[in-house]
């Protein structure tokens, strides 16, 4: 994933869940949500454990079912120099 210190497995499978990725902010492990990305079923433990070794947070979620992404597609939020978004 650009701009997050891991990459988010990936393969050629249709993604069937999101992970949710966050960064510790104001004392909380779960403060700011800096990324969603997507994942096929047999990458979700892999992903999730990825970003809990760059010490950010990962919650898996299921697709919305009209949802149509690629197992390691990612939309990573943009932040100001500031931490404002």
């Amino acid at each position: 994933m650009s701009n997050l210190p891991f990459t988010l497995p990936h393969c050629t499978d249709p993604a069937t869940e999101r992970l949710e990725v966050y960064s510790p902010a104001d004392g909380r492990l779960h403060g700011s949500l800096d990324a969603i990305g997507y994942i096929c079923d047999r990458h979700g433990a892999e992903a999730v454990s990825v970003a809990e070794s760059a010490n950010l947070a990962a919650y898996r979620t299921p697709m919305c079912p009209d949802g149509v992404r690629t197992c390691g597609q990612a939309l990573v939020f943009a932040v100001s120099a500031g931490g404002a978004r």
